[in-house]
């Protein structure tokens, strides 16, 4: 220090260095992000290769388009979706043909309602009646599952609902005024914030916001030509 006294080491005084950086900045990152060690890389890339600006972006992509599967499953397994990996795999095996879009296979589960459910144990329940003492396993297995279902359609008629609602919105809201509504409907910058390295995380947001004003300056209007025009700015990696 300037005062020549010692001090206990800070995060501050830890430097990494690497012969390069490229296909190791990101994976380094990660790993320390997931420890709780705040990190800074100097990279042009890393920007948009960032968690949180990517279910942004992806949530973006779906509303001008919710056929893309990658963006969908994306926003879908992120904080705005919810959805696990086992419900999404159950969504694409309730689909037989193998050929089923995501946003299809979303569709389809939500048309499913509580129906199902409520026969088989009301059928579970007269078996049970008449043979107290030898309950069916199949027969539980068949509810159980039924119920997982049913809970599993309910969630995707709530995503649907939120994602028409926000495709409506995107006809005639200004980019930065859509992704604030989003923001402050999912709680998504408080979510980003309460994670590892949590101040750049949501500085990275508000970076997005700041894009998507200054891109609502120029002769350009609309989510299909500001997605377009993110995606040049990653093509040829412009500094953020």
């Amino acid at each position: 220090k300037l005062d020549g006294k010692l001090r206990p080491a800070a995060y501050r005084d830890i430097v990494i260095l690497l012969r390069t950086t490229t296909g190791w900045d990101e994976a380094f990152k990660k790993v320390l992000e997931e420890c709780g060690i705040p990190v800074y890389i100097t990279s042009k890339t890393g920007y948009f290769a960032a968690q949180e600006v990517q279910t942004v972006l992806n949530f973006l992509r779906v509303l001008d388009n919710p056929l893309q599967d990658i963006p969908l499953f994306g926003v879908l397994h992120s904080c705005i979706g919810g959805f696990s990996d086992e419900e999404i795999a159950r969504l694409k095996a309730a689909d037989e043909t193998g050929k089923r879009k995501l946003y299809d296979c979303v569709k389809a589960a939500a048309q499913c309602d509580g129906s199902v459910v409520q026969e088989t144990m009301k059928g579970g329940a007269a078996r049970r009646t008449e043979q107290k003492d030898n309950l069916n396993a199949a027969d539980e297995d068949m509810a159980d599952n039924s119920r997982v279902h049913a809970a599993l359609g309910e969630k995707c008629r709530e995503f649907l609902e939120f994602l028409e609602r926000f495709r409506g919105y995107a006809v005639y809201l200004p980019i930065h005024k859509l992704i604030e509504n989003m923001l402050e409907e999912t709680g998504y910058l408080y979510t980003v914030s309460a994670m590892p390295g949590g101040s750049q995380r949501r500085a990275n947001v508000e970076m997005l916001l700041s894009r998507a004003e200054g891109f609502e300056q120029t002769s350009y209007s609309g989510l299909f030509h500001f997605i377009r025009y993110i995606e040049q700015m990653e093509k040829y990696h412009v500094d953020y």
